[in-house]
């Protein structure tokens, strides 16, 4: 949950991260009809945002939403392997920060992000675009001109033309498999269902102190055309 600087950029398509605070009117006898007093409760800073899956930039929410950290190696020049162990929050990194700046001079950190819940869609004719639920403990509204220190790399999005739907008896055989089904459009969901009620948050803050993420969901969705009978056997069965 500590802020930590942000100087890669990502380029979204849309962001709806919001801070509430919740609040409470205390319900005493008093001399009138109307509520006299009222009380801050808990601070809640969760939203949405989408942007067009990326190798380099998108990476990281990648990482810390399927639940493991990131180790990234090179192969050769211009290639990298980013293997992640997926489901575990306790590998580093286990959250991330981001900045997002609002007109000419306000910015917003959030610190302590987790994805809640990722949606990644890729159709026929369409770049892959990648949405998240996020869940972050705080936010701080700052004077930052982010702009004069963010990195964009020269690599563009994922588009249709990069996917491949391969498959196998196993999960393993999937790893090396060269067997392709021809479909028009996928849908990947993963729900992580994570804690930010009252057992996630203590006595003297109004902040989260853990998210803990409870069972995953994961959901998968194909579009196909109907060929043959071999894939729609394939389906029903």
């Amino acid at each position: 949950g500590t802020y930590a600087s942000a100087t890669s950029a990502l380029e979204f398509l849309s962001f709806g991260v919001k801070t509430e605070i919740e609040s409470e009117k205390i319900d005493a006898i008093s001399v009138h009809r109307g509520f006299k007093r009222r009380v801050q409760l808990n601070k809640n800073v969760k939203g949405s945002l989408e942007h067009n899956f990326h190798p380099v930039e998108g990476v990281l929410l990648w990482a810390v939403t399927l639940g493991g950290g990131v180790a990234t190696t090179s192969p050769s020049t211009g290639v990298n392997i980013h293997s992640i162990t997926a489901g575990n929050f306790d590998t580093a990194p286990s959250s991330f920060s981001l900045n997002v700046r609002k007109g000419d001079t306000h910015t917003w950190r959030y610190s302590g992000c987790r994805g809640n819940q990722l949606k990644l869609t890729a159709n026929a004719g369409e770049l892959v675009k990648c949405s998240y639920d996020l869940i972050a403990v705080d936010s701080t509204q700052q004077s930052d001109d982010i702009a004069t220190s963010l990195s964009i790399s020269a690599q563009v999005p994922f588009t249709f033309v990069e996917g491949f739907y391969r498959y196998a008896a196993t999960e393993a055989a999937a790893a090396t498999t060269t067997v392709e089904e021809p479909i028009q459009g996928f849908e990947l969901t993963i729900n992580n269902n994570l804690e930010d009620g009252k057992a996630a948050r203590r006595l003297g803050s109004r902040i989260l102190q853990v998210l803990p993420a409870r069972q995953r969901d994961i959901g998968f969705k194909i579009t196909q055309r109907f060929d043959t009978t071999t894939a729609f056997s394939r389906f029903t069965q």
